[in-house]
């Protein structure tokens, strides 16, 4: 057997993220149809957000992508999930820490206009989901308990201390 020197393990970029939960009047959830053959599902839906800028809270990324992403300004209410998890992209491990807030609007018109070079490779498409069909699909959610995180905020149920999910 040979003597190996053992593999260093590279340690995660830390990626501060923040995600919105935006539901129209009819509580339907907008979600962003992504397209990437780089990403572990090549293509999902996932909720508008990604990462925050330096300098920036949570709240002030979530209300920016939400606008980049959608064109759409709105106040940003609480935040009602985190999640932290390891990510492999593109070569390189990122360790995500994501921060879920609602947005609550009465309608909306969807804008791409102000998305970045890369999101507009990516972003393929939008839709407002039903809890029921958020339920009942077979397509790639991200995140994957997306429906079960959605039922208690259509309720008004959801707690007042965001729950923190840990997964890799």
């Amino acid at each position: 057997m040979l003597d190996q020197p053992p593999i260093e393990p590279t340690p995660p970029h830390y990626r501060p993220t923040s995600r919105v939960l935006v539901f129209d009047a009819q509580d339907r959830l907008l979600l962003l149809q992504i397209e990437d053959a780089k990403a572990r599902d090549s293509r999902f839906w996932n909720t508008p957000g990604g990462g925050v800028e330096t300098g920036e809270s949570f709240e002030v990324g979530a209300a920016r992508e939400l606008w980049e992403e959608t064109g759409i300004v709105a106040p940003v209410g609480p935040c009602v999930w985190c999640r932290r998890r390891l990510v492999t992209y593109d070569g390189r491990v990122h360790g995500i820490d994501e921060r879920y807030f609602v947005v609550r609007i009465d309608s909306a018109t969807i804008s791409s206009e102000n998305v970045t070079d890369w999101e507009r490779l990516v972003l393929t498409g939008y839709r407002w989901w039903s809890l029921d069909e958020l339920m009942a699909t077979n397509e790639v959610l991200a995140p994957f308990p997306l429906a079960e995180l959605v039922a208690p905020i259509v309720a008004g149920t959801y707690r007042p201390e965001p729950p923190v999910s840990r997964s890799m």
